[in-house]
């Protein structure tokens, strides 16, 4: 949507003029309300700055002026606005500080007094009359007031984090301008829910008050990680624990309802299924209200996720549209700060029961097949994997496999195909790996695959070595036998385990076996890439040379390349045609035998 920035000026004489509101900074969207102290004057000026908007253009609806306070109350303006409120009518603002509760907002008096002393000495004071401070203002390096909710702030008045509310007003202009409520709902001294308030130019939602509520469900101690005590992506989406058992939701606030309501990501879980203090799952819902109308859902196919060392590390996800509507015996609603009841969303509990039960409309798989799930475009970035799981971000770069079952016959379900001795979608139609070596973003070589018969399984598969469009291998009807593996979690990690090492060590001998055939003819670029300029150019070498998966997608490349010329120079001899069966149909033991 459409954002304006601004300035609000007055003036008594049309010749001088005083600033009443300054927006030119962050992305003011929809209906703006300028509060200010009272001022004498004639003429009001709005100067616009910037926006989005290609065409430059700006678009204002209509400007209205109040007198408040003391003011006639005959005017017509003040009679329109007070039957406005009247109606029950709140401003976007008014909602905002209603979440905050009583002594959120610092008096004239109070904001003077502490932007008059140095930075970071605090202020504190008494509300309850029991000696020991309730309330905290600082600049720190902006206007901050905390609210001690269990009443253990020391006289120091140092704020903690475990049942404390932080309000910021970042230009100690009275406006506030973000929140963040922290809750000890345990009752063992630290922070087991934190609630974000934005009451415009949100994460998502500009034109409405936002809040997100994120629950350490794992007890970890670790939520989100913010900065000018908001969610900003950029620099907090590293530090924020993005793992274990967590499960955050977003919300808008709707004026109609009078009621906070699930939206967006509504809720993203995550599921740390073996206690190591990493999440193997994760799931974001997308939707609104109770109706669900998309999931990813992301696993963690070997669970060689780490701690320490390797804290996000999802090989694969399932991406299904469609509706699904959350029932309220499987919900769960948040009490805010000042009484009011969020509408109910999905609760953690229940996250992966619904999201493997959903009939949804179809279902893609994305498969990250080097193992190195990141956004390559930016230089801070590809140093991490996405926390979000697989395929829900922007990637330049090739090397994710994609296969798309459009009806979803298959149910979420995944099966073991000899050809290539990888797990595919059950029932997918069809499917692709736009295959980018040397991650230039530039396509070197396609996989395609694809399910003639309509039984669920693919019987087809080709590779387009220079991605030309026509291929130079192509594999069809081979009538193997495959194995469907259900998505339990335990059972999965075993076989894939297995099955990637094994096709990692047939490759590696096949290979051999292929160079010894070519001899000094035998020629691959991307082994060339992978020996001579990963280790001393790719920022990422040794993380591709320690994954099982990434080397096994690698030597399948070379294999493939070696097959094709060891064909050229050998297919017309008698032996090749049994080698070739073999090869085709996986069992690269056997096709080593049937060379002479």
């Amino acid at each position: 949507s459409a954002w304006y920035r601004f300035i609000v000026e007055t003036s008594l004489d049309g010749n001088t003029w005083q600033t009443a509101a300054d927006r030119t900074e962050g992305t003011p969207r929809g209906w703006q309300s300028v509060s200010l102290d009272p001022v004498e004057c004639r003429q009001v000026r709005i100067t616009f700055t910037d926006t989005n908007l290609a065409t430059r253009s700006y678009h204002v609806v209509e400007v209205g002026a109040f007198l408040l306070g003391d003011a006639d109350k005959t005017s017509p303006l003040r009679a329109a606005y007070d039957k406005w409120r009247a109606t029950g009518h709140r401003t976007k603002y008014d909602v905002f500080l209603a979440c905050l509760g009583d002594n959120a907002v610092m008096t004239s008096a109070e904001r003077e007094q502490v932007l008059g002393v140095p930075h970071g000495r605090r202020i504190t004071r008494d509300l309850d009359g029991d000696g020991d401070p309730d309330v905290a203002d600082f600049v720190d390096p902006m206007l901050v007031r905390v609210i001690d909710d269990d009443d253990d702030m020391p006289p120091s008045g140092e704020p903690d984090a475990d049942s404390d509310l932080y309000v910021a007003d970042w230009k100690g202009d009275g406006h506030i301008d973000r929140a963040v409520d922290y809750w000890d709902t345990d009752g063992d001294q630290d922070a087991d829910r934190m609630d974000l308030y934005y009451p415009a130019n949100g994460l998502h939602s500009g034109n409405n008050v936002e809040l997100v509520v994120v629950r350490d469900i794992g007890d970890d101690n670790l939520m989100w990680w913010t900065r000018d005590y908001e969610y900003q992506q950029g620099p907090c989406q590293w530090n924020t624990d993005f793992n274990g058992d967590e499960a955050f939701c977003m919300f808008y606030y709707d004026h109609g309802r009078r009621q906070f309501v699930p939206f967006l990501e509504c809720p993203f879980t995550h599921h740390d299924y073996d206690g190591d203090g990493v999440a193997e799952m994760t799931i974001q819902f997308l939707g609104r209200g109770d109706t669900l109308r998309s999931i990813r859902y992301s696993y963690d196919a070997d669970n060689d996720s780490n701690a320490e060392t390797n804290r996000r590390d999802y090989d694969f996800s399932f991406n299904c549209p469609g509706t699904l509507v959350v029932p309220p015996e499987k919900s769960t609603k948040d009490t805010l700060r000042t009484g009011e009841v969020t509408q109910p969303w999905l609760d953690w509990r229940f996250a992966r029961e619904l999201a493997e039960s959903g009939n949804w409309r179809s279902c893609r798989l994305c498969w990250d097949e080097v193992d190195h799930n990141v956004n390559p475009a930016s230089r801070h970035e590809r140093d991490h994997e996405r926390w979000e799981g697989v395929g829900g971000y922007p990637m330049r770069e090739g090397n994710k496999r994609w296969e798309t079952d459009a009806d979803y016959s298959g149910k979420m379900a995944l099966y073991y195909w000899p050809a290539d001795r990888r797990l595919h979608l059950f029932g997918a139609e069809s499917g692709y790996v736009n295959v980018d070596y040397n991650h230039d973003t530039r396509i070197d070589a396609l996989i395609r695959y694809q399910d003639r018969d309509g039984d669920g399984y693919f019987d087809a598969w080709s590779y387009d070595l220079n991605a030309d469009g026509k291929p130079e291998h192509e594999v069809r009807d081979l009538g193997l036998e495959c194995e469907l593996v259900p998505i339990d979690y335990d059972r999965l990690v075993e076989r894939y385990r297995a099955w990637s090492q094994e096709a990692l060590a047939d490759n590696e001998a096949m290979i051999k076996k292929l160079r010894d055939l070519l001899g000094d003819d035998a020629a691959s670029r991307v082994s060339d890439w992978w020996d001579d300029v990963r280790p001393g150019q790719f920022y990422a070498a040794q993380k591709l040379a320690s994954s099982t998966e990434s080397r096994r997608y690698y030597t399948d490349l070379i294999r493939e390349e070696l097959f094709i010329q060891l064909r050229e120079r050998f297919g017309d001899q008698a032996w090749f045609g049994e080698f070739q069966k073999a090869y085709d149909r996986g069992d690269y033991a056997r096709a080593g035998r049937e060379v002479p």
